[in-house]
């Protein structure tokens, strides 16, 4: 059986569903013969805890997809918070793939290309609203935002301070001592970032701005919970529907194109006072 397992892993004919789906009997009963396969196809990597190697070689499945369509997802569960940590040190900042955390269930998510050129997009639209309104910025991208007091983590989409910004200092996050940021992008085109929402939630992210199929969400913390509204906190005079309209431009055009759009009708709202 480890023989087998072996041989498919190393193959790549087994997909990272079909492995988190054996998760228990690899945990368990193959844990230690994999452990020993895997540190020896890469020797950088000697944790001495087969469930963190066991991620990592679920993760390297993960990112070398035949096709990258579709948003890849896994979701394990009975995960520590110390293994949590552990993975996100061994895997490092330069991956495309994101990790959230909610109090022992772990959610590994491989984005697609359309994810990420619509994510892109809306970052360039943030950066631009910024500086076309004369505002103060401070990007995270998918940087780690984590509480182990909440025994919670999530890596955005995209994250960004613009209300408090200024009372970020380095470039380290603590969101103990800190502020969570003020807006927080989430592209969700085939699986749903319901999980990753109550971690934002926990973590209090005041704005999320959630790209669907069905269109751009507005979500803001209110009372506890999010509600769809109809224009941003972080800038009050863009609505969800001009949002979704600068996207669909990018269906035919190039970012700068859209951009440069944008700021014509950020200057032409201005000019009229709205």
């Amino acid at each position: 059986m480890v023989d087998r397992a072996s041989t498919l892993l190393s193959t790549g004919l087994c997909s990272a569903l079909d492995f988190a789906q054996h998760w228990t009997l690899l945990s368990t009963g193959l844990c230690s013969a994999l452990d020993g396969w895997w540190v020896n196809k890469r020797p950088k990597i000697d944790l001495g805890h087969s469930s963190v190697n066991l991620f990592l070689l679920m993760v390297s499945l993960l990112q070398n997809p035949s096709e990258q369509q579709n948003t890849q997802r896994v979701v394990l569960y009975n995960i520590s918070w110390h293994t949590y940590q552990t993975l996100l040190a061994e895997m490092g900042g330069h991956r495309s793939s994101r990790l959230a955390y909610d109090r022992g269930v772990l959610e590994i998510t491989v984005p697609s290309d359309l994810h990420e050129f619509i994510k892109h997009l809306l970052e360039r639209i943030v950066v631009a609203l910024t500086e076309e309104l004369n505002l103060k910025v401070r990007g995270v991208g998918s940087v780690t935002l984590d509480r182990e007091d909440l025994a919670r983590g999530v890596e955005p989409d995209s994250g960004f301070y613009i209300q408090n910004a200024s009372c970020i200092r380095g470039r380290k996050l603590d969101l103990v001592n800190s502020p969570a940021p003020d807006l927080v992008v989430e592209v969700d085109i085939t699986n749903s970032s319901n999980r990753r929402l109550a971690i934002y939630k926990a973590l209090q992210v005041p704005e999320v701005w959630r790209y669907t199929t069905r269109g751009i969400e507005i979500k803001q913390l209110q009372d506890d919970h999010y509600v769809n509204c109809e224009y941003s906190t972080a800038f009050p005079m863009v609505a969800a529907v001009d949002l979704q309209r600068f996207v669909e431009e990018g269906n035919d055009n190039d970012d700068n194109t859209v951009i440069r759009s944008l700021r014509l009708w950020i200057r032409e709202r201005q000019s009229q006072g709205l």
